[in-house]
């Protein structure tokens, strides 16, 4: 994890046990889709790597998108609650389970139901 530049950059590392790539794969892109989706629910996007300046008026900001950013990040201020991994052992216990793996939309999910 650091700033570069322009951007915060995480890294993510998941262990899977698989019984093949194709299944590997598969979940590699539900876990990239969930990140993207928790990106995009805090209203952050994420950065291009690129050299040059990138103008798109098409691609304009959402004052309504950055308001409501704002207020969740005020409300994690507020509840001393930060969407990072060093959650309460209460919170952790509570969460558990709660995962529902394969999602519907999962390339892995009529396998793994069978």
């Amino acid at each position: 994890m650091g700033v570069g530049d322009y951007s915060v950059n995480i890294n993510v590392m998941a262990y899977i046990c698989c019984r093949d790539n194709e299944e590997f794969m598969a979940i590699q892109e539900d876990i990239l889709f969930a990140a993207l989706t928790q990106v995009e629910q805090v209203g952050a996007k994420i950065a291009h790597a690129n050299q040059y300046q990138l103008v798109d008026p098409a691609s304009s900001h959402d004052p309504k998108q950055q308001n409501e950013a704002a207020k969740t990040v005020a409300q994690w201020h507020e509840n001393d609650t930060y969407p990072f991994p060093d959650f309460s052992f209460e919170y952790k216990y509570e969460i558990k389970g709660s995962i529902i793996y394969p999602a519907q939309t999962s390339a892995v999910r009529q396998t793994a139901m069978s």
